[in-house]
């Protein structure tokens, strides 16, 4: 049975939920593009008390060159269940400071059918600023659960060819990345890859939904909204709000966003290659600023 949380949760809010006598479990999903910045290393350091790390760069398709698509229905019901997760755990992600990625990893959940998932709002910053326990030093490994069974979605992600077909329709398609990089101003931060933007699509940072002071912490509702529709986004249609961003991170970030404003995660696929797909492949239209 799912808890009646939302989406996003507050420090509070998972404490308690942590102490209903369900099977809840804490899920350190941090993932950064500062490699000075090691996730793993901070989780093993300090962590929310029984937290799990979710390795995003280890719980995706190994034989993609892509950096992070989706792993198969059986991949990652062995992860789970090697971190001691069933189909009934409650799951509350959370990231250390300034971190975006785990709107990604309550995405991936999402898809594998996961009902009981959410985000803590603030992530690691606000659940030490509110004296909240934590543990220190090297983690117990977890022990395996019973099974976990996935069950994709097939709703909730797009491929290049899916994409590419919205581009003739009334389907909408927003871009988590900086103005820079939509713009093809900037260069892409992986090589061979082309800059520019999808014909037709709307530039909207991730940063319209995260706090830009720390990307742990999400906007208020009202103001996500009206960064969404300032950038051109139709949110009362019943068209598609495809999602894209570099490698498939962010993006998550922006149907996250957009759910939180109850928009059905059908409506806001994520393209799970991004840009470090569609740039590096020249039968796929690209336009830039002159």
């Amino acid at each position: 049975m799912s808890s009646a949380a939302g989406p996003l949760v507050t420090a509070a809010e998972a404490s308690a939920l942590a102490a209903s006598g369900k099977h809840v479990r804490f899920v350190d999903a941090s993932w950064y593009l500062d490699k000075n910045r090691n996730g793993r290393a901070e989780y093993e350091d300090e962590r929310l008390p029984g937290a799990v790390f979710f390795d995003i760069d280890g719980i995706k398709d190994q034989a993609s060159t892509l950096p992070h698509m989706l792993p198969t229905e059986s991949v990652f019901s062995s992860a789970m269940k090697n971190l001691g997760i069933t189909n009934d755990t409650s799951i509350i992600v959370y990231g250390g400071p300034n971190c975006f990625s785990p709107a990604r990893c309550w995405w991936t959940f999402k898809y594998f059918g996961h009902r009981d998932v959410h985000v803590l709002n603030g992530g690691m910053t606000q659940w030490k600023k509110e004296g909240r326990p934590l543990e220190q030093g090297p983690p117990a490994a977890p022990t395996p659960s019973s099974g976990y069974v996935a069950t994709a979605d097939s709703r909730l992600v797009l491929n290049a060819e899916q994409v590419l077909a919205l581009l003739s329709t009334e389907n909408q398609i927003i871009d988590a990345r900086g103005p820079g990089r939509f713009l093809g101003k900037e260069a892409e931060p992986r090589p061979g890859v082309r800059s520019g933007h999808m014909p037709g699509a709307l530039n909207t940072p991730f940063s319209h939904v995260l706090r830009s002071d720390d990307y742990s912490a999400f906007r208020e509702p009202l103001e996500i909204q009206k960064n969404f529709e300032a950038s051109g986004v139709r949110l009362g249609d019943t068209t598609l709000i495809a999602t894209t961003c570099g490698s498939g991170v962010t993006a998550a970030v922006l149907t996250l966003g957009l759910h939180l404003l109850d928009v059905p995660l059908h409506r806001a696929p994520v393209y799970d290659g991004s840009w470090s797909e569609w740039g590096s492949r020249n039968d796929l239209p690209i336009t830039k600023e002159p």
